[in-house]
């Protein structure tokens, strides 16, 4: 208990220092509500055009009328640099101000909107040696992914990826930010994507991983959205940090 507190206590503290600069400050812009299915589900705010940890706000104020996955709204929030996100995802943010905007553009587009910390495997739901993307369609727009034992550096200060939608091919290319120097090793990761816009029919899934090596089986599938709503598809690593 005590060991927990102080862990807390320090994310606190790294987090006020990250937004020393930002305390107080009043942001404002459009985004979309996202359901987030983890921590037991919540509903965070994705702000458009913008990247970096500020991509993804934890209004602690989300007014109930907004609380609908995939809503677009115009908002002006404050940053609360000085509290912990109690979902340890985004930024806490106050709701200032928030509004609807009307349905518009029906263009594909994919985020990233979250990821574990280095795993343990005792509670993963696929074994160390399987690298594998788990896809859930809502029969409808959206289409969540979640890479299983993704590989990265053991403490990157963030986790990227680059999220291209043509016709039917779909093409993730992770990335990590090691501006602090990163840790000299390598870890599993859950990361967990969402693609809207997406029409039901056929699709190809490509992820470009960092650390593959030479002869590495590419984790790509072709999903069909309609008769297969739900499903996954893993490939065998015998490597480092998969073995």
């Amino acid at each position: 208990m005590k060991r927990n507190v102080i862990i807390v206590i320090l994310a606190a503290l790294l987090l006020a220092v990250s937004f020393g600069g930002c305390v107080n400050r009043v942001i404002e812009g459009t985004g979309t509500i996202t359901y987030v299915e983890v921590e037991g589900g919540f509903y965070g705010l994705i702000w458009d055009n913008v990247s970096g940890r500020l991509k993804q706000l934890d209004p602690t104020n989300l007014p109930s009328e907004f609380k609908k996955d995939g809503l677009r709204v115009s908002f002006k929030a404050k940053i609360l640099a000085d509290q912990m996100s109690v979902h340890m995802w985004g930024i806490p943010v106050e709701i200032l101000e928030m509004n609807q905007l009307e349905p518009g553009g029906t263009t594909p587009t994919g985020t990233l909107v979250n990821y574990t910390g280095c795993k343990e495997f005792y509670n993963s739901s696929a074994p160390p040696t399987q690298d594998c993307i788990e896809y859930r369609y809502d029969g409808e727009n959206v289409l969540f992914l979640k890479h299983v034992n993704a590989g990265f550096n053991c403490c990157p200060d963030e986790l990227m990826a680059n999220i291209t939608i043509e016709n039917n091919l779909i093409t993730i290319v992770e990335n990590e930010s090691l501006v602090s120097g990163g840790c000299d090793c390598l870890c599993l990761f859950d990361v967990y994507y969402e693609l809207r816009n997406l029409t039901p029919g056929e699709y190809t899934l490509r992820v470009g991983e960092l650390y593959l090596m030479p002869g590495d089986e590419l984790l790509n599938c072709t999903v069909d959205l309609c008769s297969t709503p739900s499903g996954s598809y893993c490939v065998e690593r015998n490597h480092y940090p998969w073995e």
